[in-house]
């Protein structure tokens, strides 16, 4: 019996953590292999690893690459130890809401026995916690809150959602300041920011003080950051 574990981790298309198990079978005996991927873009790189405590060989780490194109998923790990050990597993998946439905094709080779199989697999989205940040920046000050609820930075500039929640961020100017701009959103909309919850998300909102030459002439009055106006009451020099 072959079981195989796969984690699709922290990816754009596949984002979160995935779980599942292939079998075969092969002369009653077993074989665990799990594996965790990540997705950058469009390409997926990773670890499988083999656990043979029945053969008594320690767990062999193999790379794993693959490809990722629109919800299709695809890849391939493999081995190679001429004579004694040799692996080579590919799947093949599509992604339809929190699963993916695949195949695999497996070939081993263990100690003179060699043997293939293929079959199908279905990986279920794991729903977990991942922490969203908000680091605010510039002369100037003010707030930004979320929806859903959890930052209000504010004093709480970072709170956990449940990995892919689409979170609003919503920026606010304190009095004698202005927003001026977002990092790291996915959609921006002036002082409004869409951003899908992942691992290692961080937004950055810039804030910028208005000039206030009133401070220096009590004759000028008016707000810059609101109209860009400002008009004086004295007399020239």
């Amino acid at each position: 019996m072959f079981l195989l574990f796969v984690s699709v981790v922290h990816g754009a298309d596949f984002t979160g953590d995935w779980n599942g198990y292939i079998v075969s079978n092969y002369d009653g005996s077993s074989l665990r292999i799990s594996a965790e991927i990540y997705q950058y873009g469009s390409n997926l790189t990773g670890t499988v690893i083999f656990q043979m405590d029945e053969y008594g060989y320690p767990d062999l780490s193999v790379p794993f690459s693959g490809t990722a194109n629109g919800n299709i998923v695809s890849g391939t790990a493999s081995l190679s130890y001429p004579g004694i050990l040799e692996f080579q597993l590919q799947i093949y998946g599509a992604l339809n809401g929190n699963t993916i439905n695949g195949t695999y094709s497996l070939y081993a080779y263990i100690e003179g026995e060699e043997f293939t199989d293929t079959g199908t697999f279905v990986l279920t989205r794991v729903i977990t916690s991942e922490f969203l940040s908000v680091t605010k920046s510039g002369t100037g000050s003010g707030t930004v809150s979320s929806s859903p609820p959890g930052i209000y930075c504010g004093a709480v500039c970072s709170a956990s959602f449940n990995g892919g929640t689409v979170v609003t961020l919503t920026a606010a100017p304190d009095a004698g300041s202005y927003f001026v701009s977002w990092t790291g959103c996915d959609y921006v909309n002036g002082d409004i920011c869409t951003v899908t919850v992942s691992y290692g998300r961080s937004i950055g909102a810039v804030f910028t003080a208005s000039p206030s030459l009133a401070a220096a002439d009590s004759n000028l009055y008016g707000d810059f950051g609101s109209n860009g106006i400002w008009r004086y009451n004295g007399t020239p020099n």
